[in-house]
């Protein structure tokens, strides 16, 4: 820069400073323009800035608001999509599906036996039977009430199961909501029962609908410590421990009174014997209506009847006779009992059983009362109570139009 001038905005200026006071922007000292003419930048970069973010935000904002909108609307079409798919399950469908699955848990512990010779858990581990059979996976259960409480569905190829040397159970609930369930003996000449919602029933053929008047039911409801049972079919309920879990007969040692019964068979798995075997000496039995012929109105012939032919039903036990038959009343209705000793040969320990019988209408409803004999006095204030609780008051659900 020559001396004695400087450059402006207006090009050369004179050396001596203007005269009059300059504007604010406008021309002036020559001191003051360097600053101005940055903070002209600063603002057109600010304005700048404010612009671009003006327009990210109007085309976000839209974009992200009809991808709200179409997320809320896919979720919300979905619902009902799911709770049509829900109510329009086929139950024959699901229920073989469910049979197909357990029929294959069958065959992998069936497997897994003739190596290890127990069904025992501890030792046929549930990954040890996926790897047999990797279509389904297994559940391990605390007890054999697998075969009527299992919580496993089949629609996600799970069962539950439980065992011990010598005799196992299966369970699955089909999407019907049918339980399947299955247990097996393997003592003496062995044996398979099939199971459909805790009642024995034949897999081939059409099943009980769980709507069935005459089909009796499943526990349902409980008060305090006990469940209720209904059979709505016979018209009786009564109540038993909410502890106790299902077995079959053939776990407790007891011979069916008739054909084509499905008894309610309850034990409890806590007592010594149980944990040691997994079949308890503790029980209940109840068998429904069982046919006399003639129909007898006298619960005093029923017991007789079943106590003369007691040494020949159990050949392989010692029985003797522990309480003498007696007569008696159960809520306005004849009853009639009888206990006896029993021994398997070759063991020292000893149970007692008692059958009761109770009549209404010509029918003759028997319950079969077990324990082992060093817990039967502990277990018949138990087995009084049941017995005090059966009641001949439950009506048919009126039938659907």
């Amino acid at each position: 820069m020559r001396s004695g001038s400087y450059t402006g905005r207006a090009g050369t200026q004179p050396s001596s400073p203007p005269t009059g006071r300059p504007t604010r922007f406008g021309r002036g000292s020559g001191r003051g323009d360097g600053p101005q003419k940055g903070l002209w930048i600063v603002l057109a970069i600010l304005a700048l800035v404010i612009v671009a973010a003006v327009v990210v935000f109007a085309w976000y904002l839209p974009s992200r608001t009809s991808e709200i909108a179409s997320t809320t609307t896919v979720a919300s079409d979905s619902s009902p999509t799911t709770a049509a798919s829900q109510a329009t399950v086929d139950p024959e469908s699901a229920d073989l599906l469910a049979k197909s699955l357990m029929r294959s848990a069958m065959s992998a512990l069936e497997t897994a036996y003739l190596d290890m010779q127990t069904f025992s858990p501890e030792h046929v581990t549930a990954e040890m039977l996926t790897g047999i059979e990797p279509s389904v996976t297994f559940i391990p259960w605390p007890d054999t009430s697998a075969f009527s409480a299992a919580t496993a569905e089949a629609v996600s190829n799970t069962v539950n199961y439980a065992g011990n040397e010598t005799n196992y159970a299966l369970g699955t609930v089909s999407a019907s909501g049918n339980i399947f369930g299955i247990i097996t003996n393997k003592e003496g000449e062995g044996n398979t029962e099939y199971y459909v919602n805790g009642q024995e029933q034949d897999w081939d053929a059409p099943l009980t609908s769980t709507t069935d008047t005459t089909a009796p039911t499943a526990p349902t409801g409980a008060s305090g410590d006990t469940v209720l049972y209904q059979d709505y079919g016979l018209g009786c309920s009564f109540e038993y421990p909410v502890a106790w879990s299902g077995y079959s007969l053939a776990q407790l040692g007891v011979k069916s009174l008739g054909t084509g019964q499905s008894p309610l068979a309850v034990g409890d798995p806590a007592d010594s014997i149980a944990q040691s075997t997994g079949n308890p000496t503790d029980f209940l039995v109840f068998f429904g209506a069982v046919a006399t012929t003639p129909p007898s109105s006298s619960a005093r012939a029923v017991i007789e009847s079943l106590a003369s032919s007691i040494e020949s039903t159990y050949p392989t036990m010692t029985i003797t006779q522990y309480e003498a038959i007696a007569d008696f009343q159960v809520n306005g209705l004849p009853a009639a009992s009888w206990a006896f000793r029993t021994q398997k040969q070759g063991e020292t320990r000893t149970s007692v059983w008692k059958y009761v019988a109770l009549c209404f209408n010509g029918d003759a409803f028997v319950f079969c009362f077990g324990s082992d004999e060093t817990q039967w006095e502990s277990n018949s204030a138990l087995f009084a109570a049941t017995l005090n609780s059966f009641q001949m008051t439950l009506m048919p659900p009126p039938l659907a139009p």
